[in-house]
């Protein structure tokens, strides 16, 4: 081989030394840089890891709230019925009051009749006479003789007052007595005598004058005498005997 041959061959291994030098450092970084990147740093796992523990927590929230919703409507629901169950207990209840004091008394007895009636007149206040009307509905109870048991619901108005009553009395022979209380709309409240006498008119048809009766207030005790005069349809649910009215 001659010396520039020799030269030759140095001068071509050179340069292929520095062609093929990038190339192998670009290879070699390239694949740092893949295989840096096919493995996740510690940052982003624990970031993963965290984000996943994230809506595990939420979704465990959405489940304990749906369970709670879920709770809140059977506890409702529950309660709902139990008050649906006592308001029948109460209306049955109140039915059957209402039937058993329909027909009986105190005693547990029939009732032997019922009536209703209406009286018309004024009510004496101050030396002044106010309008004053009372109606009546009720159900008697014989006990002996002439002597009967009565009970009765009523309305009465004073002037531009009114109230509902709750009474109880008696009839001896043709003599009526009732007294009770009641709530005017006022906001007073009041006992109420009611007497008077009664009398056949005809068939089930009866007079009613309550000419000894009277409103008494029950915070200052001011009395107001009653004049009301009307009439009261009876209704016999059993034989009922003849009214003794003894001889004038």
């Amino acid at each position: 081989m001659t010396k520039n041959t020799a030269k030759y061959l140095e001068a071509m291994a050179l340069m292929l030394a520095v062609v093929l030098a990038p190339a192998s450092s670009a290879y070699a970084q390239t694949t740092g840089d893949t295989t840096e990147s096919a493995t996740p740093s510690s940052t982003e796992t624990n970031t993963v890891t965290a984000d996943a523990q994230s809506d595990k927590a939420d979704d465990q929230k959405r489940k304990d709230k749906q369970r709670e919703e879920l709770k809140r409507i059977e506890k409702t629901s529950k309660k709902s019925d139990r008050q649906d169950r006592v308001a029948k207990v109460r209306e049955n209840t109140d039915r059957i009051r209402d039937k058993a004091t329909d027909i009986s008394g105190p005693t547990g007895k029939l009732a032997d009749l019922t009536y209703e009636g209406k009286a018309n007149g004024y009510a004496i206040l101050g030396g002044q006479a106010f309008v004053s009307s009372i109606g009546l509905s009720g159900k008697g109870h014989h006990l002996n003789g002439g002597n009967w048991e009565i009970t009765a619901i009523g309305d009465i108005s004073v002037a531009d007052k009114n109230a509902k009553l709750d009474l109880r009395g008696h009839v001896r022979g043709n003599v009526i007595a009732l007294k009770g209380t009641g709530t005017l709309s006022d906001g007073a409240i009041i006992d109420i005598h009611l007497k008077g006498h009664y009398a056949p008119i005809q068939g089930n048809e009866y007079a009613i004058a309550f000419t000894n009766s009277h409103i008494q207030y029950k915070d200052n005790g001011t009395r107001m005498p009653l004049m009301l005069v009307g009439s009261a349809t009876v209704t016999p649910t059993q034989p009922i005997p003849e009214p003794v009215i003894p001889a004038q």
